[in-house]
């Protein structure tokens, strides 16, 4: 039996400029309409084109040539020399990319990605190869090689021939490869070597590299026959918008902060803008400085964020107290900053005393970052909290996690087994006679701490269960302590072991892209390579992290179709996700109400 060509999706079916596959294609889900930012109306001339891209390309075009009309006696020289820096110093690169495209088709012809097919599984041609060598022949090809076949391997001979030409010091000739001054035989093999590289295999694996990128990102992805189509992977949909989104998109937020730690250890937040022409503070995302200086105009404050200096032509009346650095509210407890960029911010002092009191074991003030990471996942953030709320999945995706980590979410999880319990209760009597806290602490939906102990004969989130570090961290008195785990909604989700603690920052960059950064923390006096080895201490979270980019990617891919309907949520294996969205909605609620008032829900 044959497999079930599913049909071609109805959103591309009659869309022009992509053909609909006869097989099955791998295609993106996008919002974006092929052909929704051209202008086809009266202004248009009855054409269908990219205002934006043919603007761009005519102003470009129309530039060089007013500058060539205007220049005419200045620009010959301009473009000679630049050619000929060109040619002088980035030969080898022009070599070495041809003879990489070269490589990488021959490759493509015997590796398994050589039986891919545009269109699908089951396309077909449209035409017989010898109506698409026709085609591509009649195209140029075949008038370049009648005519250049000839001039230019006898061009490059007599260019050859000559020697190398030089005006001011700078070569004048167009010779290739060198020259071969007086010497035919030479001269001849240095022509048609040059022409050969020019119309040999080298330019067909230039074109089949190109024209294949484009052909399977518009026949089997569903995506314009344009050249942003190949950057999709790497600029997702933001390749519908301009190159500057992309940078924009990087920043954190319109709102950049500067945290420093002054005299006496005191905590400063300022908004990261000088307060003379705007300039960032700081460019770096962190370091050690004596005082603030803008790089612009070097404008100068304390790490409290008083002006020192801001020069000598200010003037007379000019007043240092008035231009500091404007505040952002910032609060710390447990080794953690909480910012707040509003002028009032929410009350948190029941949080901050609970972080205290359950971290004052681990000393948080004597604790480095032994290791970093940062992977970014094509899903909305919302779907990554989702996915860290629940343990349904894991049994099936997490076998490295599952190593040492008990499925259940806290001591009160409704799945808790009498078995798991029974452990429960022997940890917490063990570590309440240590004076390590363990009790669960829940503050409304947003906030949780709570201690759950590992599988049993396990320490630490390793993949064999024992201490990654052989120094503790802070005051702890053993390693099997279980993880102690904190949730911070929306962002934030921390499992401290007795050896090492392992933390988690969400932060989205776009409506479906999100930044996970993980941080693995052990004692400040620890030795790397003695104490701990990084590439063993983090290699159960970065397969963790790793196999839950996959799940919410696909994730966002399934609910991205216009088939997707929310399904219900389990109350025992969800229910930490049914906390989430219940919080987030409400906090939704109350921001629409309180701080846009323009802003309300849609009735009826």
């Amino acid at each position: 039996m044959e497999p079930r060509i599913p049909p071609t999706p109805p959103d591309i079916q009659n869309t022009p400029g992509v053909p609909a596959p006869d097989g099955p294609a791998n295609l993106i889900n996008t919002d974006y309409v092929i052909g929704q930012d051209n202008i086809t109306g009266q202004f248009s001339f009855s054409l269908d084109i990219h205002g934006k891209v043919l603007g761009v390309s005519a102003l470009v075009t129309l530039f060089f040539v007013i500058l060539t009309l205007v220049y005419h006696s200045d620009v010959e020289p301009m473009f000679t020399g630049l050619r000929n820096w060109l040619t002088g110093h980035l030969t080898w690169f022009f070599l070495l990319a041809a003879n990489l495209f070269v490589v990488l088709c021959l490759a493509l012809i015997v590796s398994p990605l050589g039986t891919v097919r545009i269109g699908g599984a089951r396309a077909r041609p449209d035409f017989s190869y010898l109506s698409w060598f026709s085609m591509l022949f009649a195209a140029g090809m075949g008038i370049g090689l009648m005519f250049y076949g000839v001039s230019e391997p006898m061009s490059h001979f007599a260019s050859a021939m000559g020697g190398t030409a030089l005006e001011n010091g700078a070569r004048t000739d167009w010779a290739p490869l060198g020259a071969a001054f007086g010497d035919p035989e030479a001269a001849a093999r240095l022509g048609m070597a040059a022409t050969i590289f020019h119309w040999g295999l080298h330019p067909w694996a230039n074109y089949a590299v190109v024209t294949l990128a484009l052909a399977i990102f518009a026949y089997n992805k569903g995506l314009p026959l344009t050249m942003r189509s190949i950057f999709y992977p790497i600029l997702g949909s933001r390749i519908w918008g301009w190159p500057g989104h992309v940078i924009d998109i990087l920043e954190a937020g319109d709102n950049p902060v500067v945290i420093v730690r002054g005299d006496n250890g005191r905590i400063h937040a300022f908004h990261n803008v000088c307060r003379h022409r705007g300039s960032r503070l700081c460019v770096s995302d962190k370091g050690k400085v004596a005082k603030l200086v803008c790089p612009y105009h070097q404008w100068t404050y304390e790490l409290d964020g008083r002006l020192l200096f801001a020069g000598s032509d200010m003037g007379v009346n000019f007043d240092l107290a008035a231009y500091g650095l404007k505040p952002v509210n910032v609060r710390t407890a447990g080794g953690y900053l909480f910012v707040s960029l509003a002028d009032e911010p929410p009350a948190i002092e029941e949080l901050l005393e609970s972080l205290a009191h359950y971290l004052a074991p681990y000393d948080m003030d004597n604790v480095k970052v032994a290791v970093e990471s940062s992977i970014i996942e094509q899903a909305n953030w919302k779907l990554v909290i989702e996915n860290n709320r629940e343990c349904y999945h894991c049994n099936a995706a997490h076998p490295e996690l599952l190593n040492s980590l008990q499925e259940f979410d806290d001591s009160d999880d409704p799945r808790a087994t009498p078995t798991y319990k029974a452990l429960v209760a022997h940890k917490q009597q063990q570590w309440g006679e240590m004076g390590v806290p363990w009790q669960l602490r829940r503050l409304g939906k947003r906030n949780r701490l709570t201690r759950t102990p590992l599988l049993e004969g396990t320490v630490s989130m390793t993949l064999d269960g024992k201490p990654g570090c052989r120094k503790l961290m802070g005051r702890l008195p053993s390693a099997d302590l279980g993880a102690l785990r904190i949730l911070h909604l929306p962002n934030s989700w921390n499992h401290f072991m007795g050896d090492h603690a392992v933390v988690f920052r969400v932060m989205p960059l776009g409506p479906q892209q999100t930044v996970v950064t993980t941080k693995w923390l052990v004692h400040k006096d620890a030795v790397e390579g003695v104490d701990y080895d990084p590439t063993q201490l983090r290699r159960v979270w970065d397969a963790t992290n790793e196999q839950d980019r996959r799940l919410t990617e696909e994730n966002q891919r399934g609910i991205n179709s216009r088939g997707y309907e929310p399904g219900p949520y389990s109350e025992t294996f969800e229910f930490g996700v049914i906390d989430f969205i219940d919080w987030y909605s409400e906090s939704l609620l109350e921001n629409l109400g309180h701080t846009a008032p323009h802003l309300k829900l849609a009735e009826g």
